[in-house]
């Protein structure tokens, strides 16, 4: 397996309420940041100008550069990409972040 390269799923999305809530509600700290950060960068990587999804993200591990996309379900299947425009939605309202404004649209 290559060591320089990992992929991100956007599936892995809907545990970051969960991060949230556990970092906001007596857990560590630091799970909210996280959840917030990852979020951010799904966002940022995985959902396309279009409002429509790609399903995996591929980077370089050692500089986090993005080098790929890829979709094994279609162009987006429209129960799965509500489900992750709603889990954004809520992480705009619990974080107060402005960057996740334009999900869910």
């Amino acid at each position: 397996a290559d060591q320089t390269r990992f992929r991100v799923n956007i599936d892995a999305t809907m545990n970051l309420e969960l991060m949230f809530w556990a970092g906001q509600n007596g857990g560590n700290p630091q799970y909210a940041d996280m959840a917030k950060r990852h979020a951010q960068r799904a966002l940022q990587d995985l959902v396309r100008p279009d409002g429509g999804t790609w399903m995996v993200a591929g980077y370089d591990q050692k500089t986090g550069t993005l080098l790929s996309h890829s979709t094994k379900q279609g162009y987006a299947t429209s129960n799965r990409q509500d489900l992750w425009m709603k889990i954004f939605r809520r992480l705009r309202v619990g974080a107060g972040v402005q960057v996740f404004r334009r999900a869910g649209r």
